[in-house]
């Protein structure tokens, strides 16, 4: 029973530094995503119980959760659209908004460029992410991977040429 309860506590607390570090960005992220701030919530908040359910298979130390939050909150914003589509009648309720063909689309933009990024080799993926995603100046990013701040521009620069590459010949759902 010991054991049980020392489990759980330290679960909780690797839980709690990893909402402080990821809830900012996870929550722009579905943002993005959703057309209303408290569908964006609502995800967010089923993302970290998915989370905490799954905290004992998961290594909430390493830096594969982040590639893991990101993709439970994407599904479920993908079965989040889908059920409206389904139910159009709950987005004519005075609670909400409805689901306009362009929400649609800008949902899939998004998923589309999340895929797009996940084509990108390492190094340009982790600028991208903490220039655009993160939203770090050129000089945080520099020092946090320890780079001249020009080095840092000049792969940015090369990260969305590539990035538009991928987009535009179209190999992104392949």
């Amino acid at each position: 029973m010991l054991h049980t309860l020392e489990c759980e506590r330290t679960r909780d607390e690797l839980l709690q530094t990893l909402l402080k570090q990821y809830e900012k960005p996870l929550l722009r992220y579905i943002s993005n995503l959703a057309s209303d701030r408290g569908v964006a919530e609502d995800i967010l908040q089923e993302t970290l119980i998915r989370t905490w359910k799954n905290a004992g298979i998961l290594d909430l130390e390493s830096e594969s959760i982040w590639p893991w939050l990101y993709s439970v909150a994407r599904n479920l914003m993908i079965d989040h659209v889908r059920w409206r589509r389904r139910h159009p009648e709950a987005a004519e309720s005075a609670m909400t908004t409805p689901v306009q063909s362009d929400h649609v689309d800008r949902i899939i933009d998004n998923i589309i460029v999340w895929h797009a990024l996940a084509q990108l080799p390492t190094v340009y993926l982790e600028i991208l992410k903490r220039r655009y995603l993160l939203g770090l100046t050129i000089n945080e990013v520099a020092e946090d991977l320890g780079l001249p701040a020009g080095t840092v521009k000049s792969r940015t620069h090369y990260a969305i040429e590539k990035l538009r590459d991928v987009l535009t010949i179209g190999q992104v759902l392949a």
